[in-house]
């Protein structure tokens, strides 16, 4: 997949800062701060969330998803990634976060701002032409 899911609440992008993003920001010559959203197109963003509820839902075998997040939520403490964000988890991370802190799940592109004002997207790009431009290696 080209994309990024993050969180949003109250208007606020909930992500994290792993390291590995800190340190691609500096060998890029991006400016430190925090890294760049841009939201899919809603349709896109609708279809993407979609699918991937659909097949997590599958992979626990069930059609209800406060089912799925009891046994989800097991099997990331059984693995030692309960209540921890984990670097290129970005679906796992945000399903966690609104089971615990509430909020929409978003999807669409991330990157970082140059110091020249333009930005390098890691995640995605700035256009898109539709949902198989996402579910394509860039």
């Amino acid at each position: 997949m080209n994309g990024h899911f993050w969180v949003e609440r109250d208007g606020v992008i909930i992500d994290w800062d792993f390291p590995q993003l800190r340190k691609l920001r500096r060998q890029l010559d991006c400016v430190p701060e925090w890294n760049a959203y841009l939201r899919a197109d809603p349709r896109v963003e609708e279809a993407m969330i979609r699918l991937f509820k659909r097949v997590t839902l599958r992979a626990f075998k069930t059609d209800d998803w406060d089912d799925m997040m009891v046994e989800f939520l097991l099997v990331a403490k059984m693995t030692g990634n309960a209540d921890k964000p984990t670097f290129n988890k970005c679906w796992t991370n945000c399903i966690q976060e609104v089971y615990h802190n509430g909020g929409e799940i978003r999807f669409g592109s991330m990157g970082f701002k140059r110091k020249d004002g333009t930005y390098r997207w890691y995640y995605g790009k700035d256009t898109f032409d539709g949902m198989a431009d996402y579910l394509l290696p860039s």
